[in-house]
């Protein structure tokens, strides 16, 4: 998924299919991602092995005026660490100025 992700153009969208995808994705642009299967896709951060976020939101691409715009939706998001890295959970971190769009989603 990562590689989607590079590949993508700002403001494309990623329909998932069913899976596990095991990854702690960093995203630079404005992307809608949807569960096609609706909540048959999971985003699985390995949390007991890396320690790691499952997306962390980061600032624009150059060429992009504003933060991110980052639209989630419909996936079941899980194994990741909280910003303090300390417990268990759904591991979101995201710039400062971004504010998501999270629908539907389930967080473990």
């Amino acid at each position: 998924m990562a590689y989607v992700i590079a590949q993508a153009q700002a403001n494309d969208t990623i329909h998932l299919m069913d899976g596990t995808f095991f990854e702690n994705l960093v995203i630079h642009k404005s992307l809608s991602i949807i569960d096609t299967s609706m909540d048959k896709s999971f985003l699985d951060g390995d949390g007991a092995n890396n320690h790691k976020r499952v997306i962390t939101i980061e600032g624009n691409e150059p060429g992009e005026e504003d933060s991110p715009k980052i639209s989630i939706s419909d996936l079941t998001i899980q194994n990741g660490v909280d910003s303090d890295e300390s417990t268990a959970g759904w591991g979101w971190n995201k710039h400062k100025k971004c504010k998501p769009s999270l629908e539907s989603n389930s967080y473990y």
